[in-house]
């Protein structure tokens, strides 16, 4: 007679452990090849570059360039609106952002962008001259046949030094990018003003400065300059690296009377004039300087500055201005 199904009695049920993973046995653990090993890397949550000089762009590098870029687009109006995308948005940017979309733009060769995003990098409170960023700059307008912004280019960097102080921080490899830019540009005359301001600026140079400048103004057509920078060097090497006070005494002179006719010109309160051709005297490095005060009327007071240089006893220089009471 069969049983049915339902009086049959029930298997005793498992234990709760059949939902527990399995432990490896001990060994070398063996993984089917059909996983793949993944690493996982968190970055920013909005998404910015990291903030050092390079290619990386940010989001706000990317929408800057590309409002310049619409902006120059129009040709109606094409000046205005670029100059309204440059005092609104550059306005914003960080410095790594400012740099980077300049380097940007300098690569895809929007070079009159580019030199407005240069000329607003250069009103910045953190800016102070960068002679690698002017390389950058020359080198990018050589690219696109842009001689007569390179002279411009040029004067204003001669100009911007004029006004900064002189110290010994200079970025030598930044100054040697420039030269060689500007010798690849064919610009021998910029060349020339570069090297004399560095000069005025009691800058000696190294031993690879002065090779590949004269080879280069040679190269340019420049046998005067080239000679003159040859004579640098030699006096140079004979003085342990450095120029000697008599190589750069007329360079010293030329620049104490551009800086006194400048505060002269600018109407300066003569006691703030005073204090800042000091000031310019006291950092001289190659010899002693002064100055003096004669009374040369009611009106107006002469004063005398000259420049004894420290090698040439001898020798020496001396100018007058005379300043309106």
């Amino acid at each position: 007679m069969a049983v049915p199904m339902s009086l049959l009695p029930k298997p005793a049920a498992a234990p709760f452990t059949s939902f527990r993973p399995s432990v490896a046995p001990p060994g070398p653990s063996r993984r089917p090849s059909c996983y793949l090993s993944l690493s996982v890397s968190c970055g920013p949550r909005d998404n910015r570059g990291p903030l050092v000089r390079g290619r990386t762009l940010s989001t706000e590098a990317i929408l800057a360039v590309q409002a310049l870029k619409r902006a120059a687009g129009d040709a109606a109006a094409a000046a205005t609106r670029v100059d309204e995308v440059v005092s609104r948005t550059l306005a914003r940017l960080i410095k790594s952002d400012l740099l980077a979309a300049l380097a940007e733009l300098q690569r895809q060769g929007h070079c009159v962008l580019a030199l407005k995003v240069f000329v607003a990098m250069r009103g910045e409170l953190w800016y102070r001259s960068d002679y690698a960023q002017y390389a950058q700059m020359v080198a990018a307008l050589a690219r696109n046949g842009m001689a007569t912004e390179i002279d411009d280019l040029v004067a204003d960097l001669l100009e911007e030094v004029q006004r900064e102080e002189i110290d010994g921080n200079v970025d030598m490899r930044g100054l040697a990018r420039l030269l060689k830019a500007l010798i690849a540009a064919g610009k021998g005359k910029a060349v020339k003003d570069v090297y004399r301001g560095m000069k005025r600026r009691g800058i000696a140079g190294d031993e690879y400065l002065f090779k590949f400048l004269g080879k280069g103004l040679r190269r340019l057509g420049e046998g005067e300059a080239a000679d003159e920078v040859d004579r640098d060097h030699a006096v140079w090497c004979e003085n342990g690296g450095r120029l000697g006070a008599s190589a750069v005494r007329g360079e010293q002179l030329y620049c104490l009377q551009l800086s006194c006719f400048r505060m002269q010109s600018q109407s300066v309160p003569t006691n703030l004039w005073l204090s800042s051709t000091n000031a310019y005297l006291a950092r001289s490095k190659d010899g002693s300087v002064g100055f003096s005060m004669d009374s040369a009327g009611s009106e107006t007071k002469t004063y005398r500055f000259w420049f004894r240089p420290v090698l040439d006893v001898a020798g020496g220089c001396e100018t007058a201005i005379s300043v309106p009471l």
